[in-house]
């Protein structure tokens, strides 16, 4: 009778995680976390749908990084002490600021969901400084300020999701409307970047095979990927080309790592190699050094 119900025990822990890894992945799929797998050609953006980015020619849809933010939220995750956002809003070129502009906008996600409001608040001033640099303070202002009301009245979560996603919508707006669609792909790339780097992290510090999930996103590394050698071929800025390059070189081990089979639980270990890299790509993004030298 003892084996009978150890044995039953094993089989049932075995399918909850079969059934969690299931809704995991479930959800991630509705709510846009994976790429839509599929690239179609058209000739302008549509304005009564999800805002997408057009690259010589080819319509990508990227998943906002919020969805994945909220998703493991919904689970408890442990958002404290993960987001470390810098200070510095000045670069030399547009695209590094956006790639910076999309940093800060996670950060701030994780802040307010961390309750942490004073760096919260310095993430915010460094934003908005980054948006003015790339132009568009007035074109998201309302959309801030919107956010801002809703912090201060403390509303639920589901509104400040709404208040930030209506943001970062905005912000794709506003560059598309600037005939700047490169610009609105590096917002979105930076702040997928540094919510792997913040998830990564807080599932080295809080393993389990739920939160683990998360990490387990080749499809999105492989879009960046293909969005990037577009960008990178159409650059005449070389030490734009330079960082960029260096990003698709890091992207590639983010694919192989995240590309880990479905048999099994995504393991710790490569949670860790994950970590390490976006610590990296962090690092070459957010300095303003001399470090992009061949």
């Amino acid at each position: 009778m003892i084996k009978f119900k150890k044995t039953m025990t094993e089989k049932i822990n075995q399918y909850r995680y079969y059934i969690l890894t299931l809704v995991v992945m479930t959800v991630l799929a509705v709510t846009g976390f994976y790429f839509y797998n599929q690239k179609i050609e058209i000739s302008r953006v549509e304005d009564d749908v999800q805002f997408n980015f057009i690259i010589d020619g080819k319509n990508y849809i990227m998943p906002s990084p919020v969805h994945s933010f909220h998703f493991l939220n919904s689970m408890g995750f442990p958002w404290r002490g993960l987001a470390e956002p810098s200070s510095i809003n000045k670069y030399d070129t547009e695209a590094q600021t956006a790639l910076n502009l999309g940093f800060r906008s996670a950060d701030g996600t994780v802040l307010l969901f961390a309750d942490e409001k004073i760096k919260a608040i310095e993430a915010r001033s460094t934003f908005v400084a980054l948006a003015d640099n790339l132009g568009i303070t007035e074109d998201v202002k309302e959309a801030l300020s919107a956010l801002d009301t809703a912090v201060v009245l403390q509303k639920e979560q589901t509104v400040l999701d709404d208040r930030i996603i209506h943001l970062e919508y905005q912000i794709e707006k506003a560059l598309h409307n600037k005939k700047k669609e490169n610009l609105a792909v590096l917002v979105e790339l930076g702040a997928w970047l540094e919510g792997l780097h913040i998830a990564s992290k807080g599932v080295m510090n809080n393993y389990t095979p739920g939160y683990a999930e998360i990490l387990r996103q080749p499809h999105i590394a492989e879009i960046y990927l293909d969005v990037l050698a577009a960008i990178i071929h159409r650059s005449t800025n070389e030490k734009e080309k330079i960082l960029l390059e260096s990003i698709a070189k890091y992207l590639a081990k983010v694919s192989k790592i995240a590309n880990h089979t479905h048999k099994e639980s995504f393991p710790l270990e490569k949670a860790k190699e994950l970590n390490i890299i976006a610590i990296d790509i962090k690092k070459l993004i957010e300095s303003n050094d001399d470090v992009l030298k061949k």
